[in-house]
């Protein structure tokens, strides 16, 4: 509130004296009359003096390009929890040894720390010999789903066979997957897993 000769005033022009009493100081009219000063009443507030409703969503919205990237801090907090967590779940494959392993990761830590390269070396040899089992476990893993999913098809080719043989009417799709029948198993032969209709 802007002060005037030591009063108060708001922006409706309600002036506010030393004393606590509210007035409306008195003006000259366009005519040259004088309006008198007019006391208010406590308690009352004029649309004028009324405080705009601020909304913080629009507000955010209209300063949204000022305050940098939102939750960027939490962000950072967040990659090192991963990160922990992977050298958790990496230590205990080294350690072969499930709930102890990630104990053993949190000593393992401490341990490093107090004694420095021989608890490093000892962690880096269990991991040498694992490279070499999870090279050849891909590709088997790979043939494996594409061996389930060829006899899976083959099962459903067999299913629309035979419902052609008892005189059902297919689809065109239908009588397709019906006729590459032989083409799946040779498929699936090539795999290496022998089919067994």
């Amino acid at each position: 509130m802007p002060k005037k000769d030591g009063k108060a005033t708001t922006t409706s022009g309600i002036q506010t004296l030393e004393s606590g009493t509210r007035i409306i100081p008195s003006s000259t009219r366009a005519d040259g009359s004088t309006r008198p000063e007019r006391r208010v009443k406590p308690g009352f507030t004029p649309a004028e003096d009324v405080a705009k409703y601020q909304n913080r969503t629009a507000e955010a919205w209209r300063n949204r390009g000022s305050g940098g990237v939102p939750g960027a801090g939490e962000a950072e907090k967040t990659v090192a929890k991963k990160k922990k967590r992977s050298r958790g779940k990496k230590a205990a494959a080294a350690g072969g040894e499930g709930e102890e392993g990630e104990e053993g990761e949190e000593g393992g830590a401490e341990e490093g720390a107090e004694e420095g390269a021989p608890a490093a070396a000892a962690a880096a040899t269990p991991a040498e010999p694992e490279p070499t089992k999870t090279e050849g476990a891909p590709a088997s893993v790979d043939a494996e789903k594409k061996a389930k999913g060829l006899q899976k098809k083959i099962r459903q080719a067999q299913e629309l066979k035979s419902r052609k043989e008892k005189g059902e009417t297919l689809l065109p799709e239908q009588l397709d997957k019906a006729l590459r029948l032989g083409e799946l198993i040779r498929d699936l032969e090539k795999l290496g897993v022998k089919y067994e209709g």
